[in-house]
């Protein structure tokens, strides 16, 4: 097949290239330097000023030769959509452009579940309101919201842009605050504040059915990690988990339903706990950060292979599992301080597997209120089961903190 890959991203190649795929890799300029270290590994890295423009990635392809293409795929969040497009054009394999949107757009994706019946917060659109915040607070009010708030983009990723309102009295400033910080801000959801527990749902729907299912929660929610607290999560072994297993495949499922969303691998994040589960946003791509290792180890797949491969139709691969338990944490750092921190302070500590530092040694450690994934670097780490693999982040972390505080 050939094969159409946006985005300079090396991880979906080892299963393109092993099926015999021609790939021709379409990336933008920030890529350049990505986009060059691939070039001995595929047909073709053609740059495109931007994927937002259909007219700009085909004008691209075609200068290259014949803009051809069996399929066209990504894994790259901001690339979805485009993708989706680009594959319509072409008449190629590829998501349909309407699921694309319901996987991106937050005010569509609620919509579509409140549709379907798929518990999820209260929200509302406020489009064009980052200038004119109070407008957000009417529709706020008019909808029944009540705080705490969160507001955010409607289609970025991750925290992003993403701020606590503790109420309506304080909305209006929340989204000054976030309209000074970036002045591409336009449209955005107010939603109300998912209490409790937050969890990710993580695999691949094949033909509308589960393939692989992977429940995973948080040590704390994501977007409490501005708060110097670092994003760190922990596997579910299925076994020793039957219904919770099985609770968060029929949410799942549901939720996939209700976007349309039937060839994938995907990233879905919820709220609550067994017996309350509330769907908070779901991607049409692998999660990230390590995820990847998380899928890797405790379901036997490669999520970035099998995300390309429910494109082309190639099978996914499944590798030997582990009933044990998995996990990862983003290093918390002290700022101000320099790093002090070695692999070795943290590979000592027993079910820890592997250490990314991503500050040298001696250099000053970022903050990390802007941002769930700044710090200091990442590590993996295996237990017996879920209760001792959080134990063993929760010491991670504490020895991070502790040569990070003396640095």
């Amino acid at each position: 097949m050939r094969i159409v890959l946006l985005g300079a991203r090396a991880e979906p190649l080892p299963a393109l290239t092993a099926a015999g795929h021609r790939v021709t890799v379409l990336h933008e300029p920030w890529e350049a330097g990505r986009a060059a270290a691939l070039r001995d590994r595929v047909t073709a890295c053609v740059q495109v000023d931007s994927y937002g423009s259909t007219e700009a990635m085909l004008a691209a392809l075609a200068r290259t030769g014949p803009a051809e293409a069996d399929a066209v795929a990504t894994i790259a969040e901001f690339a979805v959509v485009p993708a989706a497009l680009l594959g319509a054009a072409l008449g190629a394999r590829a998501l349909d452009p309407d699921v694309a949107l319901r996987c991106r757009d937050k005010a569509v994706q609620k919509a579509a579940w409140r549709a379907a019946g798929v518990p999820t917060a209260n929200w509302v659109l406020a489009p064009h309101t980052a200038a004119e915040p109070e407008r957000a607070v009417a529709l706020a009010v008019a909808q029944g919201l009540t705080g705490p708030l969160v507001v955010k983009p409607v289609s970025s990723a991750g925290t992003r842009g993403c701020a606590v309102a503790p109420d309506l009295r304080s909305l209006a400033s929340v989204i000054r605050n976030l309209a000074r910080d970036d002045d591409s801000l336009d449209d955005l959801v107010v939603e109300e504040y998912n209490r409790g527990d937050e969890w990710h749902f993580d695999g691949v729907v094949r033909r509308g059915r589960l393939e692989a299912l992977l429940v995973s929660k948080y040590l704390a929610p994501v977007i409490e990690t501005r708060d110097d607290r670092p994003i760190a999560t922990a596997t579910f072994p299925h076994r020793a988990h039957p219904g919770l297993q099985r609770e968060a495949a029929e949410l799942t499922l549901a939720a996939l339903r209700a976007l349309g969303l039937t060839d994938a691998a995907f990233h879905f994040e919820a709220f609550g706990g067994p017996g309350r589960f509330t769907a908070g946003e779901l991607a049409a791509r692998p999660g990230g950060s390590w995820i990847k290792h998380l899928a890797r180890h405790a379901l036997g797949i490669d999520l970035f292979g099998a995300s390309v491969q429910t494109v082309t139709g190639d099978p996914t691969e499944f590798r030997a599992t582990t009933d044990r338990s998995f996990g990862f944490t983003h290093l918390p750092t002290v700022p101000g301080r320099c790093n002090r921190l070695g692999p070795e302070d943290l590979l000592a500590i027993p079910g820890v597997l592997e250490v990314e530092l991503g500050v040298p040694y001696g250099e000053p450690l970022p903050g990390m209120r802007e941002s769930a994934l700044a710090g200091a670097g990442r590590a993996l780490v295996e237990a017996a089961d879920r209760e001792a693999c959080e134990a063993v982040l929760r010491a991670v972390v504490a020895r991070a903190l502790e040569v990070s505080a003396g640095g």
